[in-house]
């Protein structure tokens, strides 16, 4: 089952498959209500599909949000309490990735970044195999 939501400057498209849930995200989530949504919606589709694991695919997300959303994001990931969760940005965004790994380290959210939705998917896959 997919549901898309559209949001004051962002859309996106929500889809479990198989061992985690896939977020298609364009454009930037404007406020931390708007945080809040989004994750309940996610945390909807990860109930009903029986998994914890989590991939965010943002290559086409465009500009970044304020920090008052930056860190009302990294509130609700935890929230979740995720086993893993891969977050796919665009080849031209290296920084992005680079400052979300580093972020990752001091918070108790297991995400990693990376430049392709194979490199994700095999990460998340890899996770599986090994049972975690």
């Amino acid at each position: 089952m997919q549901n898309d939501a559209t949001f004051s400057k962002a859309s996106v498209e929500v889809s479990a498959h198989g061992s985690y849930v896939h977020v298609t995200a364009a454009g930037v989530l404007a406020s931390p209500t708007e945080v809040r949504a989004f994750y309940q919606l996610v945390e909807e589709h990860l109930s009903r599909a029986g998994v914890r694991r989590l991939l965010i695919d943002a290559r086409t997300a465009e500009g970044e949000p304020t920090e008052e959303v930056r860190e009302a994001s990294w509130r609700g990931l935890s929230r979740l309490q995720l086993e893993r969760v891969a977050y796919v940005v665009s080849e031209l965004q290296q920084l992005k990735a680079t400052r979300l790994n580093m972020t990752a380290i001091s918070t108790s959210v297991p995400i990693r970044a990376f430049g392709s939705i194979l490199e994700a998917h095999r990460w998340l896959s890899s996770a599986e195999r090994r049972g975690g």
